[in-house]
């Protein structure tokens, strides 16, 4: 995992600005609590993490609610964010990528959580859910919109489980199609495989489908080491310039 959070450095000055991280998912993603304390929705996982991380990060999160992979492609992208915690509009004429990605890159690292959506249809034609092929091909557009903007590391999450049988189907699929794009090494790298990490039970609220408060710090834990990774890897790499 280190040796995939190489960063390119410009000299020993580069640093003195706090590493960006670009948050993009759905509701999980989200800063805000999903339900009623008495849901025991907890802390979003994107808030703890960027209270963990401290001053030494930037966290910048536009994930958008009820989206789903395709959402986010450039072929057919979404332009509709209604449950967003963007400080803009939540209609975006453009598409998702180009009014809330493209104009905060370049970023050093991003990372990707969707398909809890895709698996149930959500805003998708006739309500069906997304192919896994799609899925994949919507990720990649993605994937390769951040890397064209000057991102360094993509980290790649899994789609937790559901309590639905037809959707855990999807969400199996989507998981293959998430490893098979983050195993190979380079910059996009695999972050925690939600699919395994949360179970029922214990990790989810009562409607089956969002992280509770154990849940959303579980992935806080999972993927908070990976952007400290990459941050000691940038100042092993400062002190080779000096």
């Amino acid at each position: 995992m280190m040796a995939a959070l190489t960063a390119t450095l410009s000299g020993a000055d580069a640093h003195s600005d706090p590493i960006r991280v670009l948050i993009i998912g759905g509701s999980t993603s989200s800063s805000r609590a999903l339900g009623p304390p008495g849901l025991n929705p907890g802390v979003p996982f994107s808030n703890q993490l960027e209270l963990k991380l401290g001053p030494d990060f930037e966290l910048i999160n536009v994930a958008c609610g009820g989206s789903t992979s395709i959402d986010w492609s450039t072929t057919t992208p979404g332009r509709l964010c209604p449950n967003s915690d963007l400080p803009t509009t939540p209609i975006a004429p453009l598409g998702l990528v180009e009014e809330f990605v493209r104009p905060h890159l370049p970023v050093s690292i991003a990372t990707i959580l969707l398909g809890t959506n895709d698996a149930m249809g959500f805003s998708e034609p006739e309500d069906l859910p997304v192919l896994p092929d799609a899925y994949g091909g919507a990720i990649d557009e993605l994937v390769a919109v951040l890397l064209a903007g000057g991102v360094e590391t993509v980290i790649l999450m899994t789609p937790p489980k559901m309590a639905d049988f037809t959707a855990l189907l999807f969400l199996s699929d989507y998981r293959d199609e998430i490893l098979a794009r983050c195993s190979a090494g380079g910059s996009v790298i695999c972050g925690p495989d939600l699919y395994l990490l949360l179970r029922f039970g214990t990790d989810f609220l009562n409607d089956g489908i969002h992280p509770n408060a154990q849940g959303h710090d579980k992935i806080t834990e999972a993927l908070y080491q990976q952007p400290v990774s990459y941050t000691h890897l940038r100042a092993h790499e400062t002190s080779l310039h000096l």
